[in-house]
């Protein structure tokens, strides 16, 4: 519903609430004063309700090989279900023709990778066992010149896997960012030594020989939580390396394998649950509707104004859409789910999606309220004056291919907290 509240402008100050977005805060009274004239209007606060349409855009995959960050790990989320990411990992020589001693001996193989434990890169509960598992790729068009999607798997060898199933865990707090040491069976290691004969002359060869590594977790079990990680495979600290010695002497030496740009990579994120969780979870409890705003799967928001007449000759000082968080399914303090830090507004076109034209910034996440607030005086203006189509807007999350942050929010007909138009208007004088 419409409702009206007329306030003068000298209690602007006093009345409105601190705005933040992107670089800078600002009153949102401070907005408006700038153009109104005391003496010619009044400003008017609508909180609007009735006329905005809401829906989810489900995708079920997106392009992950051309990120910089991937994700493994396996976690049960109570909104989501199962969720289970892969990471698929190509190597690369340090250099080509490579020629390697006589009468080496193999010491140990151990694969290094950068794994940021801070706020929001890990998501379930780390603090918990969880069994790593990791084998070897057997696709043969696994290629750093193709694109790769969260939906696709590739072959590997089920029955070997090189890690020893390692269980491990990460205790709170975190430490910061870690370079993780895994050792390897050295059934692979003494293939890479012995066994590569002249496909270290250059990298084709090589991959061609050794195809990569795909990294995961076992399932937890029931509704245990799990984790899901971050991996940054460009770090200089990610890599494989292999050690071994000259028979007879004691002076290690190392063969080094890295992931670069000549490296196929991407990671895969699948869902075993999504006709209950979350498609069957299109509207809560008391029947009203929920949307979701989902990184890794990619659901995006659409959002369309529609019956703006009633204000069609009123200044426009302010606007906003106000998206809450769906109490029912919050965001957890302890951090085990979060929402996506970030998202992106853009212009739809006529099919409802997303053009190249974005509504200047991003806009955070509002822990406080529990909510994004999103600016979008600019673009409301120029559909009330009809110098813009008004074909609606779409909601991106940022992290949306690096991250499974999710936020379950409200539609417009929640009791408490909808998802509304927010206006500061200056209506003329009669």
């Amino acid at each position: 519903m419409l409702s009206l509240l007329n306030i003068s402008y000298r209690h602007i100050i006093l009345c409105l609430f601190l705005f933040s977005f992107f670089e800078s805060c600002k009153k949102i009274d401070d907005i408006g004063s700038e153009a109104l004239d005391p003496k010619t209007g009044v400003v008017v606060e609508y909180s609007d309700t009735t006329h905005i349409q809401v829906k989810t855009q489900f995708l079920d995959s997106i392009k992950t090989s051309s990120v910089n960050v991937h994700l493994f790990g396996n976690m049960y989320d109570p909104v989501m279900g199962h969720i289970d990411c892969a990471t698929y990992l190509q190597f690369s020589l340090a250099s080509t023709n490579l020629s390697l001693e006589s009468d080496v001996v193999f010491d140990s193989l151990r694969l290094f990778m950068r794994v940021p434990l801070v706020y929001g890169s890990v998501l379930g509960k780390p603090e918990l066992t969880q069994t790593l598992q990791i084998h070897e790729i057997t696709e043969d068009t696994f290629s750093s010149t193709k694109s790769y999607y969260s939906h696709q798997s590739l072959l590997y060898n089920p029955a070997v896997e090189y890690s020893g199933n390692l269980a491990f865990k990460f205790p709170k707090p975190y430490q910061g960012d870690t370079t993780w040491g895994v050792l390897l069976d050295s059934t692979l290691g003494k293939r890479l030594l012995f066994g590569a004969g002249t496909s270290y002359t250059d990298n084709a060869s090589f991959q061609n020989f050794f195809k990569g590594l795909v990294l995961k977790t076992q399932k937890v079990s029931g509704t245990d939580m799990g984790a899901i990680f971050q991996f940054y495979p460009f770090d200089q600290d990610s890599r494989l390396v292999l050690n071994y010695h000259k028979q007879g002497e004691s002076t290690s030496k190392t063969l080094v394998f890295y992931i670069d740009s000549q490296s196929a990579h991407y990671h895969s994120v699948k869902r075993s649950e999504y006709e209950l969780k979350p498609y069957g979870l299109l509207k809560d409890t008391t029947g009203n509707s929920v949307n979701f705003l989902v990184c890794g799967a990619y659901h995006k928001l659409f959002v369309k104004l529609s019956g703006l007449s009633t204000i069609r000759e009123q200044g426009i000082n302010y606007a906003e859409l106000v998206i809450p968080v769906h109490p029912d399914y919050y965001i957890p303090s302890d951090s085990t789910v979060l929402a996506p830090s970030t998202v992106y507004p853009f212009q739809a076109d006529s099919t409802q999606t997303e053009t190249g034209v974005a509504l200047t910034t991003s806009y955070y996440f509002d822990n406080t309220s529990q909510s994004y607030r999103v600016p979008i005086t600019g673009y409301f203006q120029s559909i009330v004056r009809d110098s813009t189509r008004n074909t609606g807007l779409v909601l991106l999350p940022f992290e949306n291919a690096t991250s499974l942050r999710r936020a379950v929010v409200t539609g417009p007909g929640h009791p408490s907290r909808p998802i509304k138009l927010r206006l500061l208007t200056t209506r003329p004088p009669k």
